[in-house]
């Protein structure tokens, strides 16, 4: 009897769970990704971002777009949207002293790669994004632009969300079930 309890504490403990009382306690990884708070894989090719100062961006790096987010204590920050190659990523800045001639100069905090998708039927969306009907120009989702819905255009098919958190200076990861993405004016 005193083995099976030893080996059922042995296997409890090899599957990273453990019972107490009845209870079961999440390890940090499961717990940090209920809070929606997720470390996203930065390719080893991108994490000399992270620290990094700009402008400028490093070769190969070529700046789509970028937005001013909430300022916290006094501090700026900002999202910065960069492609290598096929690859997207989003930055979170933050504003450091401006430099002699006024011009901003940003440090970066964290980066979030895109998963990989096909450009060809899958895009980007930002700033028409909303969770939970609330709109949230700082969300990043992929998904399938369809001109069936209800609006000019809807992002469908969403495989991935998030967004900046100037608290935590990460990216959180978001429920797909509660974010949208859509256009109601032609902007061609």
């Amino acid at each position: 009897m005193r083995l099976l309890s030893i080996l059922a504490l042995f296997l409890s403990l090899a599957c990273g769970r453990r019972e107490s009382r009845g209870r079961t306690e999440e390890s940090p990884n499961q717990a940090e990704r209920s809070r929606g708070t997720v470390r996203f894989d930065l390719g080893a090719e991108d994490r000399h971002l992270i620290g990094s100062t700009h402008p400028p961006f490093p070769l190969r790096y070529v700046q789509r777009e970028g937005m001013m987010l909430d300022s916290l204590g006094g501090v700026e920050f900002g999202m910065t949207h960069l492609k290598r190659g096929a690859i997207h990523l989003f930055l979170l800045d933050s504003m450091t002293p401006r430099d002699a001639a006024g011009k901003p100069h940003w440090v970066t905090l964290a980066a979030l790669p895109v998963p990989p998708f096909d450009s060809l039927k899958e895009d980007v969306a930002t700033v028409d994004c909303f969770l939970d009907n609330d709109p949230d120009a700082s969300i990043v989702a992929l998904g399938r632009w369809s001109t069936t819905g209800p609006h000019i255009q809807d992002l469908v098919d969403l495989r991935f969300a998030a967004r900046p958190d100037v608290l935590s200076r990460r990216f959180e990861s978001l429920p797909l079930d509660r974010v949208t993405c859509w256009v109601d004016e032609d902007r061609s």
